[in-house]
């Protein structure tokens, strides 16, 4: 039987660090400023106002007063802001599965250059090597029981795919490149019928990556896709604590085709052109840095291919080298207007020293003192997104780069949807709906003309754009991908975002019917504001922003108006019936969701 790396295993490769104060590369330079500063991050914690009111006594007492090891010449040390990149180098892979305890295999340095090459190969056929190194891990992941049956990977429905967080794929007949890979292993623990999009499922012929942070330059996901892949990465001059320097590291993994584009300039790949342009902003701060010259080196990049244009922002903001606003309309201008823009709408809006809780702790180094107690903000939010994608043109935004899935959302990254979350968690969080409530406020007076000529798509990972004739995206999902977590989305199966089994629809209709005659049964009623909050609640989650835009949306979907309504009296009847019933419910919900697990576990 042919076997190939188990979609439910996840390899994470592991580094030796010899540098001095340590490397990004790591994980080491991180985590030593967050020991080093640990009293200042419990400050944080017992009184965050405190501390931001404290920061220049508190920080000069850790030893930021620019006298401390860090400093020379009050000048951050130059082997912190520049360590020597063989200092750190490949030494182990990390196996985690089944919340089992991590196991570490080493890699030593006669495999580490061949890495890319095993692993990727393993992808698609894991054939025992002839004896060496790579024989030995691949008979330790065998061992663990790594390798499976290769799993009938999910056919995508349209020319994009959100796959989660920045990972988007662009899929043409002949070309499909993936933007960001940050992939997670499939799990138990996430409904079966929502599962991660994974390696087999997405093939693809090229990689772009924005910048070097973990959940973008994600060398694990990166590994699995083999060593001729292609991947296009920001031209980064020097390795340095803000900017891993991500031609080295792949090529010592043994990548054989690593391409450094500097700003405005391009690369063809297959059916698509790839321009890479500015990425500013997510700097450590949104004035000029202290000394050295150093950035969060990126790229964003704008694609074209098959008619159409995409671009993609990562997590752009404004630094003060420029704004993804004026980059919108300066790409405009150049380039043309884009049919869909994928922009980050989280604006990491903190005080310096709250830097010490966040992944980027280093950024704290090289924040002027006079801005120590000056709120940054680094990234864009909803209304920066939507100006920008006004001013490139754009027909269409998403708003994507927060997580969006509970693979994501267990690291503790991005918004928490499953309806878990804490206002202060959504404040700081916010989910994608943000954006669409942000559009429907430039247009709340109803005035059309006054409404902004972008659509927002509401994205969640695993579903796909698809076009119709006149340009027009639609949403749609993919079989084993189903969002799960939206009510009103869950219930009703919104007209063109999905194709569900005949059976799951002839079921959702017989329990529309008897909560009908349960209803009158029990004498209650649904009003028509009800019925009205809920249309409204569809109405923004796909863009449309007047009447004539729903009427065309459900004639696409061939769904007239009586009968959508009619649709939504019953479903707001099933709420009501559930508000009802709810101690009843929660008494067998338990049973249930066991129930539910069994049956999940037995798929697997």
């Amino acid at each position: 039987m042919e076997l190939s790396l188990s979609s439910a295993v996840e390899l994470h490769l592991a580094y030796a660090d010899d540098s001095p104060f340590g490397t990004t590369v790591s994980g080491q330079l991180e985590r030593k400023l967050k020991e080093r500063f640990r009293p200042a991050i419990e400050t944080l914690r017992r009184d965050a106002l405190d501390a931001v009111e404290r920061a220049p006594e508190i920080l000069d007492r850790l030893g930021l007063d620019g006298a401390g090891e860090i400093f020379d010449a009050c000048r951050i040390r130059e082997e912190l802001s520049f360590p020597v990149p063989s200092q750190t180098r490949p030494a182990a892979i990390v196996l985690y599965r089944d919340r089992l305890a991590p196991l570490r295999l080493p890699v030593g340095p006669e495999l580490a250059g061949d890495l890319a090459a095993w692993i990727g190969e393993w992808q698609h056929n894991a054939s025992r090597p002839a004896p060496g190194p790579a024989r030995d891990l691949w008979e330790a992941l065998y061992e663990l029981q790594c390798f499976a049956a290769p799993r009938p990977p999910t056919r995508t429905r349209g020319a994009a795919t959100l796959v989660g967080h920045a990972t988007v794929l662009l899929s043409s007949p002949r070309t499909k490149i993936l933007i960001d890979p940050f992939l997670m292993p499939r799990d138990e623990r996430f409904p079966a019928g929502y599962q991660p999009l994974t390696h087999g499922d997405l093939s693809p012929d090229a990689v772009l990556v924005t910048h070097s942070h973990r959940d973008h330059f994600h060398v694990d996901s990166l590994l699995r896709l083999g060593r001729d892949t292609p991947v296009v990465v920001p031209e980064v001059a020097r390795e340095s604590s803000l900017a891993i320097d991500m031609v080295y590291r792949l090529k010592e993994l043994g990548f054989t085709d690593v391409r450094a584009l500097g700003w405005n300039q391009q690369t063809v790949i297959g059916d698509f052109r790839v321009v890479a342009l500015p990425m500013y902003g997510e700097q450590p701060t949104d004035d000029a840095p202290l000394p050295p010259d150093i950035r969060n080196t990126g790229n964003t990049y704008l694609v074209e291919g098959e008619g159409r244009r995409y671009a993609f922002l990562a997590d752009a903001g404004r630094d003060h080298l420029g704004d993804v606003r004026s980059l919108a309309k300066e790409a405009y201008e150049r380039y043309g207007p884009i049919d869909v823009l994928f922009g980050g709408y989280r604006p990491w809006r903190l005080y310096p020293i709250q830097y010490l809780t966040s992944s980027v702790p280093q950024y704290l180094l090289y924040t002027p003192r006079s801005l120590w107690q000056t709120r940054q903000t680094i990234m864009s939010d909803s209304q920066a997104l939507l100006d920008t994608a006004e001013r490139w043109h754009a027909r269409h935004v998403v708003p994507y780069a927060n997580g969006g899935a509970p693979w994501y959302w267990q690291l503790g990254l991005g918004a928490v949807a499953d309806g878990s979350a804490t206002p202060g968690e959504t404040h700081f969080d916010p989910p994608p709906e943000a954006v669409v409530r942000a559009a429907a406020e430039r247009s709340e007076n109803g005035v059309r003309a006054l409404a902004s000529p972008v659509r927002t798509l509401l994205m969640r990972p695993g579903e796909s754009i698809r076009f119709d004739s006149r340009g027009e995206a639609d949403v749609v999902a993919n079989h084993g991908h189903v969002w799960p977590y939206n009510d009103v989305d869950a219930l009703l199966s919104a007209p063109g975002s999905t194709q569900e089994p005949v059976g799951l629809s002839r079921k959702r209709v017989l329990l529309r019917l008897l909560a009908l005659e349960e209803m009158q049964r029990r004498g209650l009623t649904v009003s028509t504001q009800q019925v009205a909050d809920m249309s409204d609640d569809l109405r923004r989650r796909h863009g449309l922003t007047d009447h004539a835009d729903m009427v065309a949306w459900l004639d696409r979907a061939g769904l007239g108006m009586a009968e959508y309504c009619e649709i939504l009296f019953e479903w707001q009847g099933v709420l009501r019936l559930e508000e009802a019933m709810s101690d009843l419910i929660e008494k067998r919900l338990a049973g249930q969701r066991a129930f539910a697990t069994m049956r999940a576990v037995g798929r697997a």
